[in-house]
């Protein structure tokens, strides 16, 4: 295990974004990897919000 991981904080989407692109993954099957990578990326913009574990950077 590497003792010094980083993580570096994705810019945060415009709420718009995040919907249209859930919405649109919701109508069309094809759409779904891009929604799962919206919904990954508001997950890690919202990381800095709650404590980092000992051993991790958050940027």
């Amino acid at each position: 295990m590497h003792s010094r991981l980083r993580f570096e904080n994705p810019p945060a989407l415009p709420h718009e974004v995040v919907v249209e692109t859930k919405e649109r993954a919701l109508r069309d099957r094809s759409a779904e990897g891009e929604a799962a990578g919206v919904l990954i990326e508001t997950a890690l913009s919202a990381i800095t919000q709650f404590p980092t574990p000992r051993g991790f950077s958050v940027t």
